[in-house]
């Protein structure tokens, strides 16, 4: 599941309730379930904030906690009947006043909030035309001045210059 150290790793705690596709990967009917990684992104804030964001390839749904994981809340990200099979999600260094993050998801693209979580659009529409599956994101440092964000999939590295809205595959 998720755990939490509050004194650099001498203890953990469970950090679950709320997560329900860690539950089910405990029980027998998930048993089975071959893929059970966990993505996770921490505000860079977390000390004053509290907040992370989780999700799974494996479960339905983005999910949000602002109380250092004691608890979650499922987000609604995209407008669709599809589940909502995260693949990663990313948080930007200014995140204490933008707000911004962006998630992918598996199948329908990349999802972006300005406000914390509240809302999503999609972005980088081209992305979902190339049937590129993006499972790396990265804000750049110095994201507030210059809008940079890298994304990857199994195949090709992506930039965007312009916080995500439009993505340039980058040549190696």
């Amino acid at each position: 599941g998720v755990i939490r150290s509050d004194d650099g790793g001498e203890s953990w705690v469970r950090i679950n309730k709320g997560l329900p596709f860690v539950n089910r990967w405990s029980s027998s009917e998930g048993a089975t379930d071959f893929r059970r990684d966990v993505h996770l992104a921490i505000s860079p804030g977390f000390g004053t904030d509290q907040t992370l964001f989780g999700g799974s390839p494996a479960a339905d749904g983005l999910y949000v906690s602002r109380d250092r994981g004691d608890s979650w809340q499922r987000l609604s990200i995209a407008s669709s009947d599809s589940p909502a099979l995260v693949l990663a999600i990313a948080v930007s260094p200014e995140f204490e006043q933008d707000q911004t993050m962006i998630a992918s998801i598996k199948g329908q693209g990349l999802y972006r909030s300005t406000d914390g979580g509240e809302y999503f659009e999609l972005v980088g529409s081209g992305l979902v035309a190339d049937n590129a599956s993006i499972e790396w994101l990265e804000f750049s440092p110095d994201f507030g001045n210059d809008l940079t964000v890298v994304a990857a999939s199994d195949e090709t590295l992506y930039l965007s210059e312009d916080g995500g809205e439009s993505w340039a595959p980058v040549p190696r």
